[in-house]
């Protein structure tokens, strides 16, 4: 028997089931719910529900359970056993501000203002989150507000001031509004031994405008003016497009721009120093390519540039420091390469420069701070690897390096802001880990909540990495972040859509456009925005 309900963004249900003590969540077409809070018997304890009868979820995954017959809100973070009591933790039921009697329900507001419907007394309470205390004081208030704060430390005890509570009193006719003021004293709690509650985030998808071609496998790239270009792709009905669109951030609004020569999809895409735009290989449902094209911003026009010297598909392209662009892997039609070469925007010339150790395509290639880059996982050989090896640029040469903790192929690789390689996903994985570039070895780095492969990894202007969309039990349509200075993870809001071989880039504003992808059975034209 379900007491209260919410509903994300993307469709999810939590459900408050207060019969059986317990949350469950329901995520689209399921046929079942997962419990997520509560045994299912009844208790006071961290880990228990007593008639929970509403739950609210921020954008980071916590819920803010309604525990009405512990009398008490706890808060819940996600992938945990248990919650802590964030409002009316002593559990008494007297008419004070600081306790409930019959609470019914739970909301929240934009700022993150907690909103309990609390029956039994016949008022409505409001709580808002803050982030620290000043000094001690001694203030008489008429804001609406109520604040609360957790502390870490045992020997400070944090306080729970009210200043203003305003009650609503119904009787049969009649509903009136009756405030009371109280003078409170806030007690100190030092910022060295304390940590708040976490506001719950603004951070949120928005969809912005549709693609002009549903499109998946295609490429995105960030142009020097702030807009994006995305180019090519395939569709789920096999059709390889040649065409070409810019995203304009200022509008939201995307317009065609030149085609290229060749449809292809399973290329790589190049921003040069100069502006313009490398687009390499791919295949166009007939062939593999070994093909490239140069895309101007200033005229919106293609022209061939020089062919590579060999056909490639689902290989890796990297920028180098000197503005050439090293390009390795990927499979010709025939056999998956070892070889590797480098596009000179000088002198517009391809040159073959030394073989990986393991042939390998679906790989990543990253930059690292000290001028090599850093090749990891793929397939090649019948097998996924596991390996990986760096190449230096100035002897020109490669060199396997530690190997990774687990196969990948269709992973992703970001650099972090301390120079670390974060590495997650792929092959259907929840598995990250981290590469030390000064040391040369590799690190497990906690688990994501969703296996994913296809998916796509995008570094927050805070340092954190967002993960989104991708392949694993289900094409996905959530999101989880990874924050570095904390190895830890958390679930990030739900885009709208499900997708995977989806693209997704950093705006110069901080935002991350999402585009296109596969939901399993379409291609999709549509974008979302994600603000951080």
């Amino acid at each position: 028997m379900p007491s209260g309900i919410f509903v994300d963004e993307a469709g999810t249900l939590y459900v408050a089931d207060a019969p059986n003590h317990q949350i469950q969540i329901w995520y689209n077409e399921a046929s079942s719910g997962v419990t997520v809070a509560g045994t299912g018997i009844s208790g006071s304890s961290l880990s228990q529900l007593f008639m929970p009868m509403g739950v609210v979820v921020d954008s980071n995954g916590y819920m803010y359970i309604m525990d009405s017959g512990n009398r008490r809100i706890l808060r819940w973070p996600p992938n945990s056993d248990s919650g802590e009591c964030i409002v009316a933790c002593t559990g008494f039921t007297v008419n004070t501000v600081d306790t409930f009697n019959l609470a019914l329900a739970i909301a929240f507001d934009s700022y993150g203002s907690i909103f309990i419907s609390d029956t039994g007394s016949n008022r409505v309470q409001k709580f808002q989150i803050l982030d620290s205390f000043g000094p001690t004081s001694t203030t008489t208030s008429t804001s609406t507000t109520t604040a609360i704060v957790l502390t870490t430390t045992t020997t400070t005890t944090a306080i729970t001031t009210i200043t203003t509570i305003t009650t609503v009193t119904t009787t049969t006719a009649i509903t009136t509004i009756t405030t009371i003021t109280t003078t409170t004293a806030i007690t100190t709690i030092p910022t060295t031994t304390s940590s708040s509650l976490q506001i719950p985030s603004v951070a949120r998808w928005s969809e912005t405008g549709s693609m002009n071609h549903a499109r998946d496998e295609h490429t995105a790239t960030l142009l020097m003016d702030g807009r994006i270009l995305v180019s090519g792709g395939s569709t789920m009905n096999d059709v390889n497009l040649n065409s070409a669109e810019l995203y304009d951030p200022v509008t939201e609004t995307w317009t065609f721009t030149g085609n290229m020569s060749q449809a292809r999809h399973g290329h790589t895409a190049s921003l040069l120093q100069d502006g313009k735009v490398l687009v390499t290989g791919g295949n166009n449902g007939s062939e593999y390519l070994d093909s490239a094209e140069l895309y101007d911003p200033a005229t919106g026009t293609w022209k061939n540039a020089a062919d590579m010297n060999d056909e490639r598909n689902f290989h890796a392209a990297c920028m180098l420091p000197d503005g050439r662009v090293l390009v390795s892997g990927g499979y010709n039609g025939d056999v998956v390469l070892r070889t590797t070469e480098i596009y000179n925007p000088s002198t517009g010339l391809w040159t073959m420069v030394g073989n990986m150790s393991d042939a390998r395509d679906g790989h990543t290639m990253t930059m690292l701070d000290n001028g090599k880059v850093l090749a990891t996982g793929g397939f090649g050989d019948h097998t996924y690897y596991n390996t990986a090896e760096l190449y230096d640029p100035t002897a020109k040469t490669w060199r396997t390096t530690s190997n990774m903790h687990f196969a990948r192929q269709f992973h992703t690789d970001t650099v972090l802001s301390n120079g670390k390689i974060l590495v997650t996903g792929g092959d259907r994985s929840t598995d990250a880990e981290v590469y030390n570039s000064t040391r040369g070895y590799w690190k497990a780095s906690g688990k994501m909540k969703y296996a994913r492969s296809n998916h796509q990894a995008s570094l927050l202007p805070d340092g954190r990495v967002l993960i989104t969309g991708g392949y694993g039990e289900r094409t996905e349509n959530t999101t989880e972040l990874y924050d570095p200075s904390t190895e830890i993870w958390s679930v990030g809001p739900h885009m709208a859509s499900a997708r995977s071989f989806h693209r997704a880039t950093i705006l110069k504003d901080g935002k991350v456009l999402v585009t296109g992808g596969s939901t399993g059975s379409k291609s999709l034209e549509t974008a979302e925005l994600y603000f951080p």
